[in-house]
């Protein structure tokens, strides 16, 4: 699993999401539009999946083991 957020993820620190940000705050989930709310979720996955199950931002995805599967199999 890889967890990402808006200021890691988008390669710009969370300037290009800011229409996302007005939507969360609308939305009530005024925690989510701030830097740093990802961190304790990946605390929390990595406790109960274990911590090499779980990947954050570039790094998971970089160190995903992809595999060439038929989908459906």
């Amino acid at each position: 699993m890889v967890l990402d957020d808006f200021f890691e993820g988008d390669g710009a620190g969370g300037r290009r999401s800011e229409a996302a940000f007005r939507q969360l705050r609308a939305q009530g989930h005024g925690a989510w539009a701030r830097p740093g709310y990802a961190r304790a979720a990946l605390a929390e996955f990595r406790r109960v999946l274990g911590a090499d199950r779980v990947g954050f931002s570039r790094e998971g995805f970089n160190a995903l083991a992809w595999v060439s599967a038929p989908l459906g199999r």
